[in-house]
């Protein structure tokens, strides 16, 4: 490596922010509780419906995780379907709304899915939306301050001037993490 590849530069990333190489930002945790409110609406595969609660709904999925040599489903499918139980329960979306109205900046909302992108924001950028070209323009220039969007701008899109960005779900996954963590402290243009 040092032959083929040497180091030319290394820098930290308070370095590299004192050197205008990196936005200074701030990454701020938000653990949330499970909703113990029996509100949440889940439909089978037969079409019935059921309420319960977003914590009984992860016990749920934990305790079949728990028992997974009794399960009729493999380890990794349930820990699958314990992750997408995670992903899309509704306290996670009121909660963003209320992070995104305390914002005075523009303000990019990470979601999971197209849909939880369209009940977050008016403005939204994913592969259905034929108007996420335009939006994401109108976003840039700041005619609207509050964009959702799915995994697309996780790679290869700049956003200057982007304050603030939320993100619905924390993946294990460290690059789409550092994608998306990226686009708030991308250089500014």
């Amino acid at each position: 490596m040092a032959t083929y590849c040497p180091i030319v530069v290394d820098y930290t990333t308070d370095e590299a922010v004192l050197a205008g190489l990196l936005n200074d930002y701030r990454l701020v945790v938000h653990r949330l509780p499970l909703r113990t409110v029996r509100d949440y609406v889940l439909t089978t595969k037969s079409g019935t419906q059921f309420t319960t609660s977003e914590r009984e709904n992860y016990h749920y999925w934990s305790k079949r995780l728990a028992n997974a040599n009794r399960d009729q489903l493999p380890i990794e499918t349930l820990c699958i379907l314990r992750m997408q139980a995670l992903m899309n329960y509704p306290g996670k979306g009121h909660y963003m709304r209320y992070l995104a109205d305390q914002q005075t900046e523009n303000v990019l909302l990470f979601t999971s899915n197209q849909q939880q992108a369209e009940e977050q924001a008016a403005h939204t950028y994913h592969s259905k939306n034929k108007q996420s070209d335009a939006n994401l323009a109108k976003f840039n220039a700041g005619e609207i301050q509050r964009l959702a969007c799915v995994a697309q701008l996780s790679e290869g899109i700049s956003i200057p001037n982007l304050q603030v960005g939320i993100i619905w779900h924390a993946f294990g996954n460290e690059r789409k993490a550092a994608q998306r963590i990226g686009r708030a402290t991308a250089p500014q243009p």
